[in-house]
């Protein structure tokens, strides 16, 4: 048996063990034989003889057994050490029971469907209010734990709470406007009914999602947490659902139309007028099609600088840079 410490004071030896290379057995015999202290190496430090196991504790933070025996002691306590292990099993088992938990709530998150996400406690409805209800704790812990993607949490955002005056720490989530927000400033809006989210701007960020299923209308980014990164969606004022095609962007697409794209138009249904999403070809871009004479060509209309690019993706993306500095002026 490896000991990651010991103490010998008078007639006490204490010894302490890693909870995951030793058992219960091992260490309640401790007291029938000879404890040999030994080196890395094998070289003797200290022999002990006589000694009885009075105590064994497990600390579950830490995982670390301790051992407690005494010099000439002839009862070995077999009945205190076996309540001992029947508590420390039960933690054990307790711990495990956590762990298959937090795995099985981890699970729900991420298969939670598009319908669940949109339901709504109804009046008298006891279950499916219970039901909504353990669900925000669910989707509320996965969120403050960090396991959660902004596309999964839009996903849920039937169950977020709306937003109401109250103390909002950095983290905590609300759904105001159609939109799910993310606290990024401590406050207490108790006493400032208009603090909404799509007021506060400084103290909350929408989340932005790569689902155009699930996409929202845009909201213009007021800082660099919010702006649009590469792949996330929104719906634009012509009813056209488009995707960033880069990381921080903060200019909508009328501003800087290089860096969205189009991915899908919203259209009436036949059954109450409803808006859907519908796929619209990808060609979107006047590059599009364009073979490596034709880019060249005009780049030089455009007065684009190449910068010695040969390659048709590096010509494009030149192409693309330029134009996108050019907005921006």
């Amino acid at each position: 048996m490896k000991a990651l410490d010991y103490q010998h004071q008078g007639k006490t030896l204490v010894l302490a063990f890693p909870g995951d290379s030793v058992d219960m057995d091992d260490l309640t015999e401790l007291d029938a034989a000879k404890i040999q202290i030994e080196t890395e190496d094998g070289t003797p430090v200290e022999t002990f003889l006589d000694y009885t196991v009075q105590s064994v504790t497990y600390n579950m933070a830490e995982g670390v057994y301790t051992v407690v025996l005494e010099k000439g002691v002839t009862d070995t306590a077999a009945v205190a050490l076996a309540a001992v292990r029947k508590d420390l099993e039960a933690a054990q088992g307790h711990i495990l029971d956590l762990q298959r938990g937090k795995e099985e709530m981890d699970s729900k998150l991420e298969g939670l469907a598009q319908d669940l996400g949109s339901v709504e406690p109804s009046v008298g409805n006891a279950a499916l209010e219970s039901a909504v209800y353990l669900n925000r704790i669910l989707l509320e812990s996965a969120v403050k734990a960090g396991s959660l993607t902004p596309t999964q949490i839009v996903a849920c955002d039937g169950l977020v709470e709306p937003w109401a005056p109250g103390i909002y720490s950095p983290g905590d989530i609300c759904a105001d406007g159609g939109t799910v927000w993310r606290c990024i400033q401590p406050h207490d809006s108790t006493a400032n009914p208009d603090w909404t989210p799509t007021n506060a701007r400084v103290l909350w960020v929408p989340y932005h999602t790569t689902d155009p299923e699930k996409a929202r209308p845009y909201i213009a980014p007021t800082m660099a947490e919010d702006a649009y990164n590469k792949g996330e969606c929104m719906i634009w004022t012509d009813g056209t659902i488009k995707r960033a095609n880069r990381d921080g962007v903060v200019h909508d697409p009328d501003i800087l139309p290089v860096a969205w794209d189009t991915v899908a138009v919203l259209e009436d249904t036949e059954e109450g007028g409803e808006e859907a999403p519908a796929t619209v070809p990808a060609t979107v871009s006047i590059l599009d099609g364009m073979t490596v004479p034709q880019l060249k060509t005009y780049a030089a209309n455009n007065g684009i600088d190449l910068g010695g690019a040969t390659l048709k993706a590096d010509i494009r993306a030149a192409i693309e840079a330029a134009e996108a500095r050019k907005e921006t002026v």
